[in-house]
């Protein structure tokens, strides 16, 4: 008889990793990081402009909320 065990990845999926830390930092944390990164000769580019976007985004969502946008 041949029976079929649950598979567990070996590696936690990269995207759970990612909404885990998300869940626990701010956007300055994401900045800070991306500081560290450039510092250390990564082209952070894309990062910076996708974090710039977001803040953008929320400023635009608080103030049609007529909130003050904490990012």
């Amino acid at each position: 008889m041949i029976t079929l065990a649950a598979r567990t990845p070996s590696h936690p999926n990269p995207q759970d990793l990612a909404n885990e830390w998300l869940s626990h930092h701010t956007l300055r944390d994401i900045r800070d990081l991306a500081r560290e990164l450039s510092s250390q000769g990564e082209d952070v580019t894309e990062l910076v402009g996708a974090v710039n976007e977001l803040e953008a985004l929320l400023r635009e969502t608080h103030a049609d909320n007529g909130e003050e946008a904490d990012a």
